[in-house]
């Protein structure tokens, strides 16, 4: 469902994909589509972490967080939404954490 509602995630544009390695533990991968985009952030980490990912600015909202409880997790620390702060995003990640974000499209 995500990938059919994301024109971000549906489209095989190898030049609308960047991929970070942010510290030793964290992968943040960025797709596009005009002004779909969404950002995944894999912390790879066995303990909880501060992420401080460039972006553009903006907030972002919460598609999909596997700590949630919805998944069994032990519940997330993001909100539902997400805001940057000076073209940064600050992630408060639990340790083994993947969330996918999508951006409000502003900025």
């Amino acid at each position: 469902r995500i990938r059919r509602e994301s024109a971000a995630l549906s489209g095989l544009n190898r030049d609308a994909t960047a991929v970070d390695l942010v510290g030793s533990h964290l992968i943040a991968l960025r797709r596009w589509h005009k002004v779909d985009e969404v950002l995944a952030v894999f912390h790879l980490g066995s303990e909880d972490a501060l992420a401080d990912i460039q972006t553009l600015p903006g907030a972002w909202t919460k598609v999909m967080d596997s700590p949630d409880e919805t998944w069994l997790g032990p519940g997330s620390y993001l909100a539902p939404s997400i805001p940057t702060f000076d073209g940064r995003l600050r992630l408060q990640l639990r340790a083994k954490q993947c969330v996918l974000l999508k951006s409000d499209g502003v900025g």
